[in-house]
């Protein structure tokens, strides 16, 4: 089991979202707003972007990973348009 799965860090997270939401004019928004922000995060995502970083990675492969993370960027970019 991965730290995150505890329900000590699922605890603490969530104290750490309240805590930053508070810094808002709507804590309530914010703190709903930084739970979807963490569901969005994907550790493939990254990795994804790290393979473009790699110079013996492929045209193709980089088309690939773009058309791929079109859609999560459409969803990162209107999380943040609603900010």
């Amino acid at each position: 089991m991965q730290e995150k799965d505890t329900p000590d860090f699922q605890k603490r997270l969530q104290s750490t979202f309240a805590t930053i939401a508070q810094q808002f004019a709507d804590p309530k928004k914010a703190e709903e707003d930084l739970k979807k922000f963490h569901n969005m995060s994907d550790v493939a995502v990254f990795k994804e972007l790290s393979s473009l970083l790699d110079p013996s990675t492929t045209t193709a492969h980089a088309h690939r990973v773009h058309v791929g993370l079109l859609p999560y960027m459409q969803a990162l970019l209107s999380f943040f348009q609603e900010w």
